[in-house]
């Protein structure tokens, strides 16, 4: 009986984590690769597209597709572009934050924000394994978030919804 009570508790508490979606832009202060300090406040102004992720092999096809398709479709578009990265997620976080410092370039797309502690990611709602896409109104209303594969279709559908 208590091996039975214990393995249930510890197939519980293995259970999958249910994450609450941001309907607010969170409020955040990150670093990016230079160690530059961006806020939300500050890339909220105009709208922003978010792309929460981590540096990690399953979530890189993802994020690199995500980040090519979406400056590729922006057009004039004067929304912010974001991607963050929540650097507890890696087992590798010092060798990604290497490779982050060598290949960003600053005033590039999307500006490329590191999370050290994994609040933001968590504030974001967005599961350790999971890469999603946000799309914020000046106000820091969601307007939209996908976990779909990227595309440019997909891109642009993003981008449709700051137009309205």
């Amino acid at each position: 009986m208590k091996k039975t009570i214990l393995t249930a508790i510890i197939l519980l508490s293995s259970a999958s984590v249910a994450y609450t979606q941001a309907s607010k832009l969170p409020s955040f202060s990150l670093p990016d690769p230079g160690g530059a300090m961006h806020s939300s406040a500050q890339l909220g102004a105009k709208g922003v597209v978010v792309i929460v992720s981590a540096p990690t092999l399953k979530d890189k096809a993802a994020q690199e597709g995500w980040a090519k398709d979406l400056v590729a479709t922006k057009g004039s578009n004067p929304a912010s572009l974001i991607l963050i990265e929540d650097m507890t997620a890696s087992a590798f976080a010092g060798i990604a934050e290497s490779h982050m410092k060598k290949d960003w370039k600053p005033g590039t797309l999307p500006i490329l924000l590191e999370d050290k502690t994994g609040k933001v990611h968590g504030a974001f709602g967005v599961g350790k394994d999971q890469t999603k896409v946000f799309v914020y109104d000046q106000g820091g209303n969601l307007l939209y978030s996908t976990a779909a594969a990227p595309s440019v279709a997909a891109a642009k559908t993003v981008w449709a919804k700051l137009a309205k």
